[in-house]
């Protein structure tokens, strides 16, 4: 067989179309899924990727919602890297260390279910996480204040998730630790990639000041389930 049309879900929020958008047999295979399976909790939101403009005419029927608004997102690409010497960079009384299995079993770290949690809504498991991908975290007494992950992999290409406790922002905590992340890509050869919404200036920010350049606006449809 030769599939024309594909569908992926990505365990949260994030539901993805590709290929033919007219092919009705899988529109409603698709649609009997989502209803059946996947079942979307009332009073919360899908982030939905397509391919092309045909599936704008179809989409909503699949997920059953008429609601649905454009949004708008941009990705980043490694350009180069800006910030070498970051470990200089640190404030007094902070560290930047690899998020590994002795990290991950160290129940006295405060905030450590923020990062578990990041890391199961995106892997199967940690373990799973831990052999196929990579993440920094920054500390200070005994806390994680901020974080980088590898969200998905596909060959030599990893995609950043980050993301900092809120009194802790604003003092280049996440800068350097994305810095951390870049550093272990280009030391491994692998090319990291930048995701976030048009509007959040700030992660748009941390991604240029880190080296990464803008290589695409694309468009993805926000749903609020009712």
């Amino acid at each position: 067989t030769h599939p024309t049309s594909l569908f992926m879900w990505n365990k949260g929020p994030g539901y993805y179309f590709a290929g033919d958008g007219n092919n009705k047999e899988f529109n409603n295979s698709v649609r009997d899924i989502i209803a059946e399976y996947i079942s979307p909790a009332p009073d919360s939101y899908m982030i939905i990727h397509y391919t092309s403009g045909i599936w704008l005419d179809t989409i909503p029927d699949i997920i059953n919602q008429r609601s649905l608004f454009n949004a708008h997102r941009c990705f980043f690409g490694i350009d180069s890297f800006n910030i070498p010497n970051w470990k200089n960079e640190l404030p007094d009384g902070f560290s930047i260390v690899r998020i590994d299995i002795e990290l991950l079993a160290n129940e006295a770290l405060e905030n450590l279910n923020y990062v578990t949690d990041e890391i199961t809504f995106m892997w199967p498991s940690v373990d799973r996480f831990l052999k196929k991908s990579f993440g920094f975290c920054a500390l200070t007494d005994n806390k994680i204040v901020s974080w980088c992950t590898g969200e998905y992999v596909y060959g030599s290409h990893i995609g950043i998730g980050i993301e900092t406790i809120a009194e802790y922002q604003h003092k280049n905590l996440a800068t350097l630790t994305a810095s951390a992340f870049v550093e272990h890509c280009n030391n491994n050869g692998i090319k990291a990639h930048w995701d976030c919404w048009k509007r959040n200036t700030a992660s748009i920010k941390t991604a240029e000041k880190v080296g990464f350049k803008q290589v695409l606006d694309y468009n993805v449809l926000w749903a609020e389930v009712s």
